[in-house]
């Protein structure tokens, strides 16, 4: 699979919160640089934080635009993510199913045609400051 299409399928199956699709597009030993800063390896501990986004959160990603190097092992996208807080999360305003909207950023690495390394950034005091709306 080309890393266009890569990065396409990870974010519809993440649209559609269908887990085990978006985690087939990861590599077994994939690289997770998350947004509060902490370094995961392997697939179970992505399934995990994903669980844990999605049992706090539900996101629709839009307006998705990918680029790839030439020879398809970088990736970086651009994206705004939709999305309601319906859980809270730890050291966040208290969840009351604040709808939000932000911008996003995520660079991606990729290796025998699957995702190794994942890292998504956006402005986290924005998201802070409209949950505490």
């Amino acid at each position: 699979m080309k890393a266009y299409e890569l990065i396409q399928s990870y974010y519809q199956t993440f649209n559609e919160r269908d887990l085990e699709g978006f985690l087939k597009t990861l590599h077994p030993e994939v690289i997770h640089d998350t947004f509060l800063g902490e370094t995961e390896i392997g697939v179970d501990a992505f399934r995990k934080y994903m669980k844990m986004c999605f049992d706090c959160v539900k996101e629709t990603v839009r307006d998705l635009k990918v680029l790839s190097s030439q020879d398809g092992t970088d990736a970086a996208v651009k994206f705004t993510c939709d999305g309601e807080y319906i859980k809270t999360v730890k050291n966040y305003p208290e969840a009351r199913n604040q709808k939000y909207s932000v911008q996003c950023h995520a660079f991606f690495e990729i290796r025998d045609g699957l995702i190794y390394r994942v890292a998504s950034y956006f402005n986290e005091n924005d998201w802070a400051a409209q949950l505490a709306a």
